[in-house]
């Protein structure tokens, strides 16, 4: 059971975070100092630091929760195919970076090494993941026999992240979700058995 001292700082830190973000998405990452934050928490500069070493730390915190939310989600809802969570979980990512695009944004253009440090971390779940949904399409018979589970998961992770920094470049103008899934499904049927009828 937790104890109203530590359900207060969860409380704390979860409107530091949300404060963070919000400003974030409304005045921009850049613009936005711990300063105002404070200001606008109503609490002390040191209090912030007992929470968020940085800023960074807060969009480290971002990508971690998007992440770890999309590779739940497919997990707590598989479809019957591994071609199916493969395009579930790239779907669930790219809807996380195209609802709040400010801040996707800012994560992909800040490498502070919180943020990459985080998104190593992060690649190894979704490669782990990716790998095991991969071994699971082979033994069931919807991807090729004799597929490097492990270079074909790294290639897919590359996909996801390339296109989300392509996606930035581009002042986030395509639609993330159209793309994510069209150029996944192109690798993927070019790694599935067909069935003839």
């Amino acid at each position: 059971m937790v104890s109203w001292k530590e359900k207060k700082r969860n409380e704390l830190k979860e409107k530091i975070y949300r404060t963070a973000c919000a400003q974030f998405i409304k005045k921009g990452f850049e613009a936005t100092s711990v300063d105002s934050l404070v200001a606008k928490i109503g609490i002390a500069k040191g209090t912030f630091f007992i929470y968020f070493p940085s800023k960074d730390s807060i969009l480290s915190e971002w990508y971690r929760r998007v992440t770890l939310i999309a590779l739940a989600d497919v997990k707590e809802r598989p479809r019957n195919s591994a071609y199916k969570n493969i395009l579930m979980l790239g779907d669930r990512l790219a809807a996380g970076g195209a609802e709040t695009p400010q801040l996707f944004v800012a994560k992909t253009y800040n490498k502070s090494p919180i943020i990459t440090y985080q998104e190593k971390e992060l690649d190894t779940d979704l490669i782990g993941f990716l790998h095991e949904q991969i071994c699971s399409g082979i033994a069931n018979n919807e991807f090729k026999a004799g597929i490097d589970a492990s270079v074909l998961a790294s290639i897919i992770n590359s996909l996801l992240t390339g296109i989300g920094h392509e996606w930035v470049i581009n002042n986030c103008e395509s639609n993330l979700l159209e793309v994510v899934e069209t150029r996944l499904k192109f690798l993927l049927d070019s790694v599935s058995i067909k069935k003839i009828n």
